[in-house]
């Protein structure tokens, strides 16, 4: 049996309680072995020790100069006795930061594009971090192996950015159809319970939902709202709470295990995603793969890449981008009429353990590492 073959994922803050998908891919793929490394950690995950490396770089802008130029000693010695095949970056800036270290090393560099490092107009781009991104892009293109875009969506924004069409490829990031699965019987649905779960900012549409479900409660009094999630706009949401009297629940981030639970009570997931006053859409929205898969009915809006994983009519509702009293409007239908929430909810599992299964999913992505690392090797000496 062939030995899996070691590589490097490389996130500058390793583990943030938004982004369990990273993990939980790189943990799924067949014939390799992730090597976790970082210059922080935002979150509380568990990973194997001994296989995860945080350089703490804290705000050190020497330590971020001394990696973006490929020679910090600390990234150095822990990347090299790993002796890995490639170095997997999640987000364009950071694999950006990357590129150096990937040279270096004499690694093809895979970068994952999820949504705002594609989509976020250029002209939002102004702060320093900003201004570097838009300066090294074309290089981040030129360099990489492989330019991964987590939809369809995403896709079409690097090709319209000037990414070659030959490096980008996009692959679903898959979600765990055991673990997220429907409640087992006798399990039953808290009835009116209407779910958010993401993060707390404009792209992701919580004001809306605020301001919508007013609508709601008077059509069922007896519809209420849990809020998964933190994010910028955590204050402003919690007092539009109070002020309208919605008694919503915020329960802050919340462990994977917790998600899938939530899932399991509530009767509707609603997160109606909208593009931001910077021009940011939604790359994807893993979070409604994750519901579907647990046969909860779904409602959204027509924001980037939510129509590739919520088929309309079938695994969900969708509305336009802002349009309130069609959220509402949507909610109410799925509140009020079970045997459509529970079609909704069975044609949603259906889409997603054909399309986003982490198993299979990560079995294509190890297809694609195969295909990297092969003609890499043909073409460096190494």
């Amino acid at each position: 049996m062939t030995a899996a073959r070691p590589y490097v994922v490389y996130r500058r803050a390793l583990f943030a309680a938004s982004e369990p998908y990273i993990q939980s891919q790189a943990e799924a793929i067949p014939r390799y072995v992730a090597n976790y490394i970082g210059h922080g950690r935002s979150g509380d995950a568990t990973a194997p020790p001994e296989r995860t490396f945080v350089s703490g770089w804290g705000t050190s802008a020497l330590r971020r100069s001394a990696f973006l130029i490929g020679h910090d000693p600390v990234i150095d010695r822990a990347i090299r006795p790993i002796k890995p095949c490639l170095l997997h970056a999640h987000f364009g800036p950071d694999a950006m930061f990357a590129m150096a270290t990937a040279r270096r090393f004499g690694l093809p560099l895979v970068a994952t594009f999820h949504g705002y490092d594609a989509t976020r107009p250029d002209q939002f781009q102004t702060g320093p971090g900003g201004r570097l991104w838009l300066r090294r892009r074309q290089a981040l293109f030129e360099q990489a192996a492989l330019l991964i875009a987590a939809s369809d969506f995403v896709r079409e924004r690097l090709l319209a950015l000037g990414a070659p069409p030959h490096k980008v490829v996009r692959h679903y990031i898959g979600v765990d159809t055991a673990m997220f699965a429907p409640p087992p019987p006798p399990g039953e649905r808290h009835p009116g319970e209407v779910l958010f779960v993401g993060r707390l900012s404009a792209a992701k549409g919580i004001i809306d939902l605020l301001t919508a479900m007013t609508a709601v409660r008077a059509a069922i009094p007896t519809a209420t709202l849990t809020i998964i999630g933190d994010g910028p706009l955590r204050d402003e949401a919690q007092r539009m709470n109070r002020e309208l009297g919605l008694g919503a629940a915020f329960l802050g981030a919340r462990p994977s295990a917790d998600v899938r639970d939530a899932m399991r009570r509530a009767s509707v997931l609603c997160v109606p995603s909208k593009v931001s006053a910077e021009g940011q859409r939604e790359g994807l929205g893993l979070v409604f793969a994750e519901a579907q898969a647990c046969g909860l009915a779904v409602v959204s809006c027509r924001s980037g890449g939510v129509t590739e994983v919520v088929r309309e009519g079938e695994g969900g509702l969708l509305v336009d981008e802002g349009d309130i009293a069609g959220i509402a409007s949507a909610a109410v239908s799925c509140l009020g009429d079970q045997t459509l929430a529970g079609r909704l909810g069975a044609a949603g599992r259906r889409h997603v353990v054909e399309h986003f299964d982490l198993a299979r999913q990560s079995a294509l992505l190890a297809d694609l590492y195969d295909t990297v690392v092969d003609l890499y090797d043909t073409v460096v000496d190494r």
